[in-house]
């Protein structure tokens, strides 16, 4: 057994000879600032431990890699949920961030090593990260999202209602009608992301656009 990065694997039973048939377990334990993330050479996958029936002589590679922590604190009243919610995270890994304000308070954006209003917001972590969620006591400012359609079609949004907080971020979906296709956003929105998000900073009005289905029909010989 060798290791790629900072770690330890241990073997139990120890020794690294052993008769045909005994089955022995690994375990990988990464040096401060370092976690496992995955066995290669002769065993793969990601189960730490890991078992092998000795049944020929076998190579093992236990990988490391950084670990990075996200740190998030929250600046008035009001907590930040975090999913993932982990101790440490490899570099890569996806953690959405959502904040929640206490009675009477509002969140305000993000700042340190995140800024905006999305909420929740997604962080990439590729460092140590510092994240504070900002909130502010006052009146609660709500915009509305008035959706339309043109041709025929359906738009639903999520969540649903059309009244939201400021900063509140918002998925529209569109599904055309038998015989239509969504082609495409107007209005406030554009493009033709679909779904797609607004993140509530005013009022809006939006428009989706369906078109005639004008895909062939499949014909089958059978």
């Amino acid at each position: 057994v060798t290791t790629a990065g900072s770690g330890q694997v241990t073997l139990n039973p120890p020794g690294g000879l052993y008769d045909e048939g005994t089955t022995v377990q690994l375990s990988a334990v990464g040096d401060a600032g370092w976690q496992f993330t995955d066995w290669s050479g002769d065993l793969t996958g990601t189960a730490n431990p890991a078992t092998i029936v000795m049944t020929q002589d076998y190579a093992v590679v236990g990988n490391f890699d950084t670990e990075y922590t996200l740190t998030v604190n929250a600046i008035g009243s009001g907590n930040v949920t975090k999913n993932p919610d982990q101790a440490s995270y490899l570099p890569g890994d996806v953690v959405e961030l959502t904040a929640v304000p206490s009675t009477g308070w509002t969140f305000d954006g993000w700042s340190g090593d995140a800024v905006g209003l999305d909420n929740p917001l997604s962080v990439t972590v590729d460092a140590d990260l510092i994240i504070a969620a900002n909130f502010v006591t006052g009146p609660v400012v709500e915009y509305t999202l008035d959706v339309t359609t043109a041709g025929s079609g359906q738009v639903t949004l999520n969540p649903p209602g059309g009244l939201y907080n400021e900063g509140t971020t918002v998925e529209l979906t569109a599904v055309g009608d038998a015989g239509w296709q969504f082609s495409n956003w107007s209005g406030d929105l554009s493009g033709t992301a679909n779904p797609a998000t607004i993140v509530m900073t005013k009022d809006y009005a939006a428009v989706g656009n369906f078109e005639t289905d004008t895909t062939p029909p499949v014909i089958s010989n059978v």
